[in-house]
């Protein structure tokens, strides 16, 4: 299979299942927030982002080593997955003994500490697949791991609906997302074992050494990457509450699940990218400025639609509810479009064993996204959250993008004729928004008319500036068929 098609199949993969693990998880929320409130969607929020930073310690940053490594040596995946799997088991059991013991020092209801614990329990047993998705994705095979996560979101929304139908709480969708999570996790072994090689609990000190040893600066990234995205809701509710937790977050997790777009492109690309480093500098050039061009595509209408029609998206998704939310998801989809291009770049840096570079750059992101939270939550709670999320991810993306510059585009006399393209397509979305806030002024109609609307005038605009052509649409899905 070419390069280019196994791109696309795989991209395909993982955009389709992350967009239907979206809407399963898009659901899920909505009908927490919902049924639940403010506070129960803060708790909930809250109780994840808890867990998410505590169980940095069950990783250390091997899942990306392991798909960087064996994607260039597929010889090497049975002795790489089984030592994952086994220092995965170890780290996952200290995770679920030192997360118990923080929450007994923890000034928290009783309650919320268990719904604590139970969110730590359901986060380990997802974890646990990573070791049979690392060697199925080093392989470039993406089909299983697609269905797991899909499966995964489906059966969670199915417990949520269940337990709030019988009126149930937290605490009991808890319960059923660890079975639901322990279900697959024997699912992934089983299949792993039938397609792949056998895993086995292995005790190799040597080789546990070199995993970590080597995966430091992939783990530093994942500690940096996930506090950076879980602070801010930690100091909402440790200084504000659940309630204004929920307010953020009803805002925050709708942008959120955008991500899924460059990040499934990315976990198609990383594999490839990292051996085209190698082998051909030529055709990975042209894959990174074909993925900047659709990326920018998709990110001008999202954020310009979103940004005009905030008061009917919030007023549709949460029937009425959570009014101050709706400043929150102005600002934020603008970090999220941010969040689009530093995936890309630094995905590109990573797989030409630059990952030292990302790792200082995210650490100064950080930093000065901590300082923002510290400043403005105090003050301005949820909306000063926002606003440093948004200036911290624009700082990113300017080192990100001078690095590639710099390392990349001088070093190996790339270059990146884009920019004509990018103004032009800014252009388009611009009138299309316009139109869509004229629109919307004088005529009452519904969210889904109006996203029609403004994205017909977007489409038609491409056409009309040779930004979109029908051989191009063509040729993707010509592309898209044969696979």
């Amino acid at each position: 299979m070419s390069l280019q098609r196994s791109i696309v199949k795989n991209t395909g993969f993982l955009i389709v299942s992350r967009i239907i693990s979206q809407i399963f998880a898009f659901f899920t929320v909505i009908l927490i927030a919902r049924q639940l409130g403010e506070v129960g969607l803060g708790l909930y929020s809250f109780a994840f982002a808890f867990t998410e930073i505590l169980g940095l310690m069950s990783d250390v940053g091997i899942y990306t080593l392991v798909i960087r490594d064996v994607s260039r040596k597929k010889e090497d995946a049975e002795k790489y997955m089984n030592h994952y799997l086994s220092l995965k088991i170890l780290l996952s059991a200290l995770f679920l003994i030192i997360g118990g013991i923080v929450l007994l020092f923890l000034p928290f209801p009783i309650e919320k500490k268990w719904i604590i614990f139970l969110a730590i329990i359901a986060y380990s047993f997802y974890k646990l697949s990573n070791p049979f998705f690392t060697i199925l994705r080093a392989y470039e095979k993406m089909g299983f791991e697609s269905l797991s996560e899909i499966l995964d979101k489906a059966l969670t929304l199915a417990v949520v609906v269940l337990a709030l139908f019988f009126h149930y709480g937290l605490l009991m969708i808890l319960i059923g997302m660890i079975l639901v999570r322990i279900l697959l996790f024997f699912v992934s072994y089983f299949f792993t074992h039938r397609t792949i090689a056998k895993p086995r609990f292995v005790i190799d000190y040597k080789f546990w050494f070199y995993l970590m040893n080597e995966s430091k600066y992939f783990w530093f990234i994942n500690i940096l990457g996930i506090v950076y995205f879980q602070v801010d809701t930690l100091m909402i509710g440790f200084i504000h509450g659940d309630a204004a937790v929920g307010i953020y977050n009803a805002s925050y997790r709708l942008v959120a699940a955008l991500a899924f777009i460059p990040v499934s492109l990315m976990a198609a690309l990383f594999p490839i990218t990292s051996r085209l480093f190698k082998e051909d500098k030529d055709l990975l050039r042209q894959i990174f400025l074909k993925t900047i061009r659709y990326l920018v595509l998709l990110a001008v209408p999202i954020l310009l639609l979103t940004v005009i029609l905030a008061p009917e998206i919030i007023q549709f998704l949460y029937n009425g509810q959570f009014h101050q939310s709706i400043l929150v998801l102005q600002i934020l989809i603008f970090a999220q479009m941010f969040v689009f291009f530093n995936h890309i770049a630094s995905i590109t840096l990573n797989s030409i064993d630059l990952q030292k570079r990302v790792t200082v750059i995210t650490a100064l992101t950080l930093l000065l996204n901590v300082c923002l939270n510290a400043f403005l939550i105090p003050y301005y709670s949820y909306n000063g959250a926002a606003i440093a999320t948004v200036a911290s991810e624009l700082v990113n993306l300017g080192c990100l993008i001078y690095s590639i510059h710099l390392l990349i585009i001088q070093r190996f006399s790339f270059e990146i004729p884009l920019f004509k393209s990018i103004f032009k397509i800014s252009v388009a979305g611009i009138f299309a928004g316009v139109s869509v806030y004229f629109f919307k002024q004088y005529y009452s109609f519904h969210l889904f008319f109006l996203l029609f609307f403004g994205l017909l005038i977007y489409v038609i605009l491409l056409f009309l500036i040779q930004e979109m052509s029908v051989a191009e649409i063509k040729e993707t899905f010509l592309q898209m068929k044969k696979e």
